[in-house]
């Protein structure tokens, strides 16, 4: 492991857990799950009625959402082949109408429109009447994500608007219906990937990160109501972001992965503002894509993973109060979305990784030797 403190950037030390002296940290669950053509995002909840996890993996080319049952321990069965409107590229989950059961809605890629789908209870998934859902953007949608911006228990929606330099905030009002006057948060540049939301300065109010072309953009709320103008931390054309306590001082941390080929990390200041000099650093290929947090080695500090499209693996960050231990995993063909999240209940996420040439998912299960 190599530490940063006090380094203004700092080299990763590589390990290559594909071998087998990995074996005691990141270890690939079994073969690789066939998931559809081009999946390009997975998402984890509780989707079938039994208290596991399930995953819902978008399949671009096919229109569909991919349905993949957890019973607990870490295994998955293909359990449902999801109707999801044309190109879905990205997929959040959440309770829409108050039934208690996780819905879904899905970015149309190349369309104007969202699909929302309502699960019964059991992972059976049908259209909500609301559905699709037609948004004024531009070009089309990339991202979506479902959050209580408002505070009135109904969740909104959120969606990239790259032409509009903005994300489009559309008020939920219950039953899988949200409001026709949708407002807009300029972001002060082209927020391609989508947003992240968390309160960063400690004010109760959900601020918005988004990955634009020359920073990773800091958008506060503002206690009267509406959003500051955007500052945020220089970057180089960043793809996607993320957050999360990778120190441990209780502050969330920003993760930026850069097109160019860097994988940075900025600690936060709890006040909105993160350190412009990086406390990570990581080069490799051209083509760095998605990125996610989550707890890998379940220590209570965050790790995160990044996937590059050049490159056959992902790069997976262990948190640390003293430095980050950095790993590479094999990843497929064209490594594309990421996902961290818990599938056995143990406290410790699984690493979640779609190959969008080969059709398939990786999931990646940390083993102690302790």
């Amino acid at each position: 492991m190599i530490s940063s403190v006090g380094m203004a950037a700092a080299a990763l030390v590589m390990t290559g857990c594909d071998a087998p002296a990995c074996s005691d940290t990141l270890r690939l669950a079994g073969p690789p799950i066939a998931v559809g053509s081009a999946p390009s995002k997975v998402a984890v909840g509780e989707l079938t009625g039994d208290a596991h996890a399930d995953l819902l993996v978008a399949s671009s080319d096919d229109g569909t959402l991919i349905l993949l049952a957890g019973d607990g321990s870490g295994r998955l069965e293909r359990a449902e082949t999801i109707p999801a409107g044309e190109h879905p590229v990205d997929v959040a989950i959440g309770d829409l109408d108050g039934d208690g059961d996780l819905d879904a809605a899905i970015a149309n890629h190349e369309t104007d429109y969202l699909t929302l789908l309502s699960n019964r209870g059991t992972g059976n998934f049908v259209p909500f009447a609301s559905s699709p859902l037609h948004v004024e953007l531009g070009p089309h949608p990339h991202a979506v994500l479902l959050a209580d911006a408002d505070g009135d228990g109904v969740l909104d929606l959120f969606v990239d608007d790259r032409r509009g330099e903005a994300i489009l905030f559309l008020r939920g009002t219950g039953g899988a219906g949200f409001s026709a006057d949708g407002r807009r948060i300029s972001v002060g540049g082209d927020p391609y990937r989508g947003m992240v939301l968390a309160d960063l300065d400690g004010d109760g109010g959900l601020d918005v990160v988004t990955p634009n072309p020359d920073r990773a953009a800091v958008t506060l709320t503002l206690p009267e109501g509406g959003y500051a103008p955007a500052a945020g931390v220089p970057a180089d054309r960043p793809f996607e972001v993320a957050l999360g306590d990778m120190n441990g001082d209780g502050l969330l941390d920003l993760v930026i992965a850069e097109e160019p080929g860097r994988v940075l990390v900025h600690v936060g200041r709890g006040d909105g503002s993160f350190d412009l000099a990086p406390w990570f650093e990581h080069r490799w290929a051209a083509g760095a894509k998605a990125v996610a947090v989550g707890d890998i080695d379940g220590d209570g500090i965050a790790d995160a993973a990044a996937t590059n499209w050049n490159s056959r693996s992902a790069l997976v960050l262990i948190g640390g109060r003293e430095g980050i231990d950095g790993h590479e995993v094999e990843a497929g063909d064209n490594p594309w979305g990421v996902t961290i999240g818990d599938l056995t209940a143990d406290g410790r996420d699984e690493l979640l990784l779609l190959d969008n040439t080969g059709g398939t998912l990786r999931v990646y299960t940390w083993t102690s030797s302790e």
